[in-house]
């Protein structure tokens, strides 16, 4: 049986990116990546007190691509 069964869990690692040409050299890149989630005090990681797995939180960023 597939029950409790979840498309992105403790054990699932996620990147996704969409580039943008905003000139003949220069790209814009927005992207979503899954992290382990830690303790900002201690660096412990943080677990969900459902599951006692890791908590897994998204995580957005924005970068410029230089090419020649």
């Amino acid at each position: 049986s597939a029950q409790g069964l979840t498309l992105f869990d403790a054990n699932t690692t996620v990147k996704a990116e969409v580039d943008y040409p905003v000139a003949p050299t220069l790209d814009l890149a927005l992207i979503y990546t899954t992290a382990v989630a830690h303790n900002a005090t201690t660096g412990a990681v943080l677990l969900d007190p459902t599951t006692n797995l890791p908590d897994v939180k998204g995580s957005i960023s924005i970068e410029t691509r230089v090419h020649f």
